[in-house]
């Protein structure tokens, strides 16, 4: 099962460097990132993806039910075609 911290810093850049978009959808963006070497999670040389949502514009309905339960799906699953989930940030 994945490691899964929630809200262990208070801003996300103070553990990641994001870089540049990889894809943008109806919910959120996707954008590429490294942790930064203070980071405890992996390695710091590893690449990963990471999504926003815009709260304000997702934030109630059948979306947020959606994502609440996907939050909780997705950490438990461990599958080479399944999503990893290393760490939420809310905002």
């Amino acid at each position: 099962m994945s490691q899964l911290v929630k809200n262990s810093v208070k801003k996300l850049t103070d553990k990641y460097d994001i870089g540049p978009e990889l894809g943008k959808g109806q919910f959120g963006m996707v954008h590429k990132c490294w942790l930064k070497s203070e980071s405890s999670i992996a390695e710091t040389s590893k690449t990963l993806a990471m999504k926003s949502i815009e709260k304000k514009r997702h934030s109630k309905g059948t979306f947020a039910a959606l994502l609440k339960n996907e939050l909780v799906i997705l950490p438990k699953a461990e599958h080479p075609n399944i999503v990893t989930i290393f760490e939420i940030f809310q905002d």
